[in-house]
């Protein structure tokens, strides 16, 4: 089973489970850590060895896939945490799938989710790392960042935002900050369009 998926500089990336090694997957070229996510959990949507071994352990799986320990903040239990609380309904659906053998494109899942959407929980365990950093560096750390601060170039390079642009929202996070790597997650992936 493999698709051919494109990244968001167009470039072709071939994911891949095959009926021989049904938990293997292979991602060549340059992927976003949020179009990774989508395509991940699209490949468990239609492979259920595959979707088991996401659902045991998502960091393996995302370093497998080519996600540095750094992008998902070099702590492997707190990543698996944060990705089953968040994933959790695109996780239940896809089993639900797969228990009765009614195979769903992620597309169907997302429409089935009603307060929740593939596209911004993907986003979100995608951007897990910066809004790690972000929460790490602090509200005091906020308002004395500058534009050189590789946070605020992380934060611009998930944006696509000039580092001004970035730095400038970043110190409207502080709220945010106080309430933890989710709101800031939410926080970056609403900037972003995604949630």
């Amino acid at each position: 089973m493999s698709a051919t998926v494109e990244n968001s500089q167009s470039q072709q990336t071939k994911v891949s489970a095959t009926e021989e090694q049904p938990t293997e997957l292979v991602v060549k070229g340059d992927f976003t850590n949020s179009a990774l996510t989508q395509h991940i959990l699209d490949i468990a949507a239609k492979n259920k060895e595959f979707a088991s071994r996401l659902s045991s352990d998502p960091s393996e799986t995302f370093l497998a896939a080519g996600m540095t320990l750094s992008s998902i903040g070099g702590l492997r239990t707190e990543f698996n945490d944060y990705f089953r609380q968040q994933g959790e309904p695109v996780l239940a659906k896809i089993q639900e799938g797969h228990a009765t053998n009614n195979i769903r494109s992620l597309k169907e899942i997302d429409a089935q989710l009603e307060s929740f959407s593939v596209k911004c929980t993907a986003c979100k365990v995608g951007v897990i790392g910066v809004a790690g950093a972000i929460v790490a560096v602090g509200v005091v750390g906020l308002a004395s960042l500058a534009e050189t601060v590789p946070v605020v170039a992380s934060a611009a390079a998930f944006l696509g935002i000039s580092t001004t642009e970035a730095l400038s929202f970043l110190k409207t996070l502080a709220p945010k900050v106080e309430s933890g790597v989710n709101s800031v997650a939410e926080a970056l992936c609403q900037k972003l369009g995604a949630c």
